[in-house]
């Protein structure tokens, strides 16, 4: 006997839904700010780390 496994669906399950979507759709500002600021650090610390490992 074959036993095929499906995902089921989870609300609010991390990876479902971008958490910064989640929030714009619940109307959390605060939420979204936060994420917004987040994202921003994130991509200049990678274009940071970018221009250190291409400097001799």
């Amino acid at each position: 006997m074959r036993v095929t496994c499906r995902p089921h669906p989870v609300p609010d399950t991390p990876g479902r839904q971008p958490d910064r979507s989640r929030a714009e759709r619940q109307g959390d500002d605060e939420l979204v700010e936060l994420f917004t600021k987040a994202q921003a650090d994130s991509k200049k610390g990678a274009e940071r780390g970018s221009q250190l490992l291409a400097t001799p």
